[in-house]
């Protein structure tokens, strides 16, 4: 047997292997977003290819949803008994006993990440922008993401409301004061992977009212508020029928709770070892 006969090589990401490598390769596939966006990402089809080449390549596929398991299976024809599902957790764990302090006055609607493309900040906006009793009642802060641009800017003045939104970036300990004190954590995106902002929200008693698609269900199972992120009536329906509903927001929280607690690295960890034992078994 060769020296690399028991050894693994697990690719987190996309590269060619250095060619002698005669050992057993997994590959860990997070989303599936420029095989099916691809007008967002001008480099997609490189990554796809290099992406389908490690999957074909690797004796185990690990997906982090069944969701993207089942892409990989639509796109790229991996057979399924090759793809092993493995969730992932939220590494804010552990910071959700630390004092909360208020960071904004107002009360507000909470939005984690890049603002562009899949993610459909635009659509939040929208229905936010339309709705009076919104507007009247909420501003929406962004954590992370880029600063808003002048384009953006504009464009919020020109709807009314860019008083009313506002990007701040910091530390995991604000990020969780933020969860802690929202009104609600929105995630409107077209697609996600996994979608760990949702555990991170639900693990600091913060409402969450998301997409009904991609791998979103998948991890908020029964603990968040949906809507069609394709119309903006329906994001704006989920929104104005939850947010002024304070027993329907306590039973959010407590069901988030909940479902949080399905999740772990622990688990993650104990899942992956098991992949790899698997391989010289």
């Amino acid at each position: 047997m060769g020296k690399d006969s028991q050894t693994i090589l697990h690719q987190t990401f996309y590269y060619q292997p250095y060619i002698k490598y005669q050992g057993k390769l997994v590959v860990t596939v997070y989303d599936m977003i420029s095989e099916i966006f691809p007008q967002y990402f001008p480099d997609g089809n490189t990554i796809s290819l290099l992406k389908r080449r490690c999957c074909e390549r690797a004796d185990k596929v690990i997906a982090i949803s069944h969701r993207t398991k089942n892409d990989l299976v639509r796109f790229f024809g991996i057979p399924p008994e090759k793809i092993v599902v493995i969730h992932l957790s939220s590494s804010l764990k552990g910071n959700n006993a630390s004092p909360s302090v208020r960071p904004f006055r107002e009360p507000y609607l909470f939005f984690v990440g890049q603002r562009d493309d899949y993610k459909n900040f635009g659509g939040l906006i929208e229905a936010f922008a339309t709705s009076e009793s919104l507007k009247k009642s909420f501003h929406i802060v962004c954590f992370g993401g880029e600063p808003l641009s002048s384009s953006e800017n504009v464009w919020l003045k020109k709807l009314g409301i860019e008083a009313r939104v506002h990007n701040v970036r910091g530390s995991d300990e604000l990020l969780c004061d933020y969860y802690r004190n929202a009104e609600a954590f929105i995630c409107p995106s077209f697609y996600e992977g996994f979608g760990i902002p949702i555990l991170e929200a639900m693990e600091l008693s913060c409402p969450v009212i998301c997409s009904n698609i991609g791998s979103i269900p998948e991890v908020a199972g029964d603990a968040a508020v949906y809507f069609d992120p394709a119309d903006t009536v329906s994001l704006q329906y989920a929104m104005e029928t939850t947010l002024f509903d304070k027993n329907r927001l306590d039973d959010l929280k407590k069901r988030g709770l909940e479902r949080q607690s399905m999740f772990s690295w622990a688990r993650c960890a104990e899942e992956t070892l098991a992949v790899y034992n698997s391989l010289f078994q």
